[in-house]
């Protein structure tokens, strides 16, 4: 059974999908989000579903339900990307698809969805930076008035017939002006959201001969992250440089600071730790990341500088020349501890 996508867009129904693709990281401007399954990965456990109809707060939600997906476990809110197309799905029975996700933030995107799609949705980046400002400043407004601001920016114009679910002209136009006036100032930070556009291009295994309907979750922009690295330190002794790693937030280019770290020692702003430590012990500090967004994030990390490497002096008596004396034993500690080795200048001639 075909279903109209817009006018049903809230009906009651379940569709499986299975989604191929690799690791994406794409930006526009300070717009970045990252799909890290393993290339080829193939999702199988992608439920879209409208839990709410008939219900007034009708949404459209897609649930990831396994940990070797592209995108973390865990529902997100969908939108339709277009408003002329349709899905295909058995009332009440999981239909398979397999496709691709873009983020809006690709520059690329044009490049990228279907050249056979009825309603192009080509538009400029700039649009689709309203689009994810609409999807960051929704809260108050009716789904459909929602749905239908975006149908507006990239889908084209909405059907007025029934049965498609009321909205109101006015908050759609109140949605759309704000976007106008406001969206290209706005940088998204950790904890907003950015669209991400399913593009389906095979149902159960065949080439479809028509396209379907474009979806858009909403996942969110994590905060930026760093980890804490192993630093081999002893007092008085150059460290091997160890470099930092950030992740998340916006994307790189990362900047790096600390504090905490023992005197001698030093992080450059592209997260490089060198330096001799002059001092030993246990040193906690604290590294922060900022992305390209001016997010930032913390992690608390710790460091054990140890203390110099030291001998005794052996004490030796009774030495006559001539004479064997009675071998004695240095003894070390510190540094990275033992075995250690010895050697020695200005013992006389006969001792070694």
């Amino acid at each position: 059974m075909k279903i109209q996508s817009l006018k049903y867009c809230s009906a009651l129904f379940v569709l499986a999908f299975s989604l191929g693709l690799g690791q994406r990281n794409q930006a526009f401007g300070q717009c970045s989000i990252s799909f890290t399954g393993p290339a080829g990965n193939v999702l199988n456990s992608f439920i879209v579903d409208y839990p709410n109809y008939p219900n007034s707060d009708a949404t459209f939600h897609t649930t990831v339900q396994d940990n070797n997906e592209p995108l973390p476990i865990g529902t997100y809110l969908t939108w339709c990307v277009d408003a002329g197309t349709e899905l295909n799905p058995v009332q009440g029975v999981g239909t398979a698809y397999s496709g691709t996700l873009y983020p809006t933030c690709d520059p690329n995107l044009n490049n990228e969805l279907p050249t056979n799609h009825p309603v192009t949705c080509y538009v400029s980046p700039a649009v689709w930076q309203q689009v994810n400002y609409i999807l960051n400043h929704k809260n108050g407004f009716y789904f459909w008035d929602i749905q239908v601001a975006i149908y507006d920016l990239v889908g084209g114009p909405a059907p007025s017939s029934p049965p498609y679910p009321p909205y109101t002209p006015a908050n759609v136009q109140s949605l759309l002006t704000d976007a106008s006036a406001n969206a290209a100032s706005w940088v998204p930070k950790c904890g907003d959201v950015i669209g991400a556009i399913y593009v389906i291009t095979n149902q159960a295994g065949t080439t479809l001969t028509s396209p379907v309907q474009l979806i858009m979750l909403e996942v969110p922009i994590t905060c930026p992250s760093v980890s804490c690295v192993s630093i081999s330190a002893v007092q008085g002794a150059a460290i091997s440089p160890v470099t930092l790693t950030g992740t998340g937030g916006c994307g790189g280019p990362y900047t790096f600071s600390a504090t905490g770290l023992p005197t001698g020692l030093t992080l450059s702003s592209t997260g490089t730790i060198s330096g001799t430590p002059s001092v030993n012990g246990a040193f906690p500090y604290a590294v922060t990341v900022t992305d390209s967004c001016g997010n930032k994030g913390t992690n608390n990390c710790s460091v054990t500088v140890l203390p110099p490497v030291t001998a005794n002096c052996a004490t030796i008596t009774n030495a006559v020349q001539g004479v064997a004396i009675t071998p004695v034993t240095l003894t070390a500690s510190g540094g990275c501890g033992g075995p250690y080795t010895f050697t020695v200048a200005g013992l006389p001639n006969g001792l070694t």
